[in-house]
């Protein structure tokens, strides 16, 4: 009855031990400069040494200036925030648990990290292989009546491009390239992709359309019978989008109400 529930994933090259998940939660139990107290680190692997594959502690912001959402939240914005945490991933790791944080406030990752290493005096070369930064939020400002969220990525190169970062866009470095460079550090922050959950039968087909293909029009529905699947917000962004252009859209929500 159990084997699918105890059987291994994987989350890209990461594998858990099975498929129980402790989902994030906000246990006050944390210090308000954001360290990892032990009470909350012995509270994670009591979970681990119950057979947790996969724990997800609550919001951990990257600034304490404007990314506090909690008053014990956890933080990695200081070198400080580093052992605290590795102790925790030690214990959660010796019961083969493995531990992702969900972080909150972070922005394109691309973009925050080369104005926040220029800020700090690097000399920082910002690489993007398409012609347009931003990552996920061009997608989510692609929807109607959100292309102002783009300000956003606007503001960010502007800030980073201040401080003194150069950024190239259109252009992919090989492995080569960037061992020529002899860098100090180098930041992957290559963004990802929607998940295609593989036990869904016909899931690879051509006309099972992601919603962020659908809106950087890497994928087009004109004047049909289309199915959204979710009526959360962006299955009725994506409802919006596909009315706009004459398709006939049934939606179909799981749960009792949308």
């Amino acid at each position: 009855m159990y084997d699918m529930l105890l059987s291994p994933m994987s989350i890209g090259n990461v594998e858990i031990k099975n498929r129980i998940v402790m989902t994030s939660a906000e246990f006050s139990l944390g210090e308000p400069s954001g360290k990892v107290t032990p009470r909350l680190s012995d509270y994670y692997e009591e979970r681990a040494k119950g057979g947790v594959g996969l724990i997800i502690p609550g919001i951990c912001r990257v600034n304490d200036m404007t990314g506090a959402a909690t008053y014990t939240q956890l933080s990695m914005s200081h070198d400080y925030h580093i052992e605290p945490m590795r102790e925790m991933v030690r214990k959660l790791h010796s019961h083969g648990a493995k531990l992702a944080i969900q972080l909150h406030h972070e922005g394109p990752s691309g973009l925050t990290a080369a104005k926040t290493l220029a800020m700090r005096g690097f000399d920082v070369e910002l690489y993007e292989k398409s012609e347009k930064a931003g990552g996920q939020v061009i997608a989510a400002s692609s929807g109607s009546l959100k292309e102002r969220l783009y300000w956003a990525i606007e503001d960010l190169m502007t800030a980073a491009k201040k401080e003194g970062a150069k950024i190239f866009l259109g252009k992919e470095l090989s492995a080569a390239e960037i061992k020529d460079k002899k860098p100090y550090a180098v930041v992957c922050a290559t963004g990802g992709t929607p998940l295609r959950p593989r036990s869904i039968p016909g899931i690879e087909r051509e006309d099972v359309i992601a919603a962020p293909d659908l809106l950087l029009g890497n994928a087009s529905v004109d004047n049909s019978n289309v199915v959204v699947i979710g009526s959360g917000m962006t299955g009725l962004e994506v409802t919006q989008y596909l009315n706009e252009r004459g398709n006939n859209v049934t939606i179909v929500e799981m749960a009792e109400s949308s």
